[in-house]
């Protein structure tokens, strides 16, 4: 059987990398919550977070060619149309909040 040793700076970064993924997993459910009880500032906070992570996936991993279409691109754009509609329904949400407002 092979085995391989590694470098021990590729243990750091993937360590570092697990990291990343967890503090962001935290600050998007915390997001979530926010967001279902109506307080769409996080919506935006969330947003850029989460999506300025999937980026960078998209530009190393699917462009890189390292994964195939399905599941991983098509992920990619459930995630950024997810992130588009939630902006524009949380816009329009606050644009008619304010005609209520001033009516």
């Amino acid at each position: 059987m092979f085995h391989a040793t590694y470098h021990t700076a590729t243990d750091a970064l993937i360590n570092q990398h697990g990291y990343n993924l967890l503090w962001i997993g935290l600050f998007t459910v915390a997001g979530g919550i926010y967001i279902w009880r109506g307080d769409f500032t996080w919506l935006f906070f969330t947003a850029v977070v989460g999506g300025l992570t999937d980026v960078g996936y998209f530009v190393f991993m699917d462009l890189g060619g390292f994964v195939h279409f399905f599941p991983g691109t098509v992920m990619t754009l459930v995630s950024g149309s997810a992130i588009l509609l939630s902006v524009w329904v949380g816009l329009s949400r606050r644009n008619s909040r304010q005609e209520a407002r001033t009516t």
